[in-house]
């Protein structure tokens, strides 16, 4: 997907003589959505393990070889993000969120919280805004 939308996003506003990006507003990103599980896995999680670290060097690589082009590179590697209606089996007993969290979503991170799908939208919105962060996570 993204070396589909690359043509579109190039920044016109290139300052040839100098080199340099003259930037109105943030400018165009590329956000990837990742996991925490790229620096902590699971047990028999290998295979996820090893395609949300391989985003890391997909993004960091990106964020470089697009720099110039004046595109920006980031990805959001959220924690456990719990959602309602989250399974089959939920759904049918009618669980709300609340009772979707476990000890584990709460004791796994530092927040003591489970993540919700709005904490991966604001985490976006910001890089969406942040035109001097490129390469992040």
């Amino acid at each position: 997907m993204s070396q589909a939308v690359i043509p579109y996003m190039k920044s016109t506003h290139t300052d040839t003589e100098a080199g340099a990006q003259k930037m109105y507003g943030a400018g165009p990103c590329i956000i990837n959505i990742g996991s925490f599980r790229a620096h902590q896995s699971d047990p028999n999680q290998e295979g996820y393990a090893a395609s949300k670290a391989g985003q890391l060097g997909l993004t960091q690589a990106m964020a470089i070889s697009l720099g110039g082009m004046g595109i920006r590179v980031n990805l959001v590697a959220p924690g456990r993000i719990k959602v309602a209606h989250e399974c089959k089996e939920g759904d049918e007993k009618g669980e709300e969120w609340e009772g979707l969290v476990t000890e584990k979503d709460v004791s796994d991170h530092p927040t003591n919280r489970a993540g919700r799908p709005k904490d991966v939208v604001d985490a976006c919105l910001y890089l969406m805004g942040a035109g001097f962060v490129t390469g992040k996570l």
